[in-house]
């Protein structure tokens, strides 16, 4: 019934399964499962140096450190492996709507 599928795919449908056949779309892209815990990212941005060829001299674009906080869900999958299970009639994916829904069991 489910040939030719990669670990990604495997793993989503099982996620899936557990979790009332149901993916969502999270701000920010993530394809998760509802209630799914989050976790908190940081990351810093160092400065970014240039040499201005002209003047003979370096400069930074960023006069300090920069930093950009993110939430993400400590489980997500991207949209590619939800269109290729759609392609394969595993799953309706409804990318207007943010959901995807199991549409096979195994």
């Amino acid at each position: 019934m489910i040939n030719n599928l990669s670990k990604t795919m495997l793993a989503t449908i099982d996620i899936m399964r557990d979790n009332n056949n149901k993916l969502e779309r999270w701000k920010g892209g993530f394809w998760t499962y509802e209630g799914c815990i989050t976790k908190y990212t940081e990351t810093i941005i160092k400065y970014l140096n240039f040499y201005d060829k002209a003047i003979l001299k370096p400069y930074s674009i960023f006069t300090e450190n920069m930093k950009i906080d993110k939430v993400c869900p400590i489980w997500s999958c991207d949209v590619r492996t939800l269109r290729a299970l759609a392609k394969r009639n595993i799953v309706i994916l409804e990318e207007d709507k943010q959901t995807c829904n199991l549409i096979i069991k195994y």
